[in-house]
């Protein structure tokens, strides 16, 4: 794997998990290459342990956004980031969107989402 490439990973368990890969190489303006990788999980009763590896010098952390339903309700308007509720300000802003920070060689959990409750 060179620099600013990158693999996506094998997922096994479940076929409802969809993965998305980019890849940015060092350019001028940006210090090292990128890797941005989407994790969609499906599933509504399985949670799924993704192990990424990459051959990749610099960072030893990644940065997670985790997008969520508010109490797993898929038809619910409200979404959460990091388990925190994402909406704008009065003034209409967009709140910091902070990652959780990880290991990169820690494993990323994917969470079920819930059946709406009725």
């Amino acid at each position: 794997m060179e620099n600013g490439s990158c693999q996506l990973p094998s997922i096994y368990g479940t076929k409802k998990i969809r993965t998305y890969a980019h890849c940015a190489k060092e350019t001028v303006g940006r210090v090292v290459a990128s890797h941005t990788l989407l994790l969609l999980n499906l599933d509504n009763s399985t949670t799924v342990d993704v192990q990424v590896t990459l051959n990749y010098v610099g960072e030893s952390q990644r940065r997670e956004y985790h997008l969520t339903a508010k109490d797993g309700n898929l038809r619910c308007q409200t979404m959460l980031l990091n388990g925190n509720i994402l909406s704008v300000n009065s003034a209409g802003d967009i709140p910091l969107l902070n990652p959780i920070n990880n290991q990169l060689i820690l494993q990323l959990t994917l969470q079920k989402y819930d059946k709406a409750k009725k």
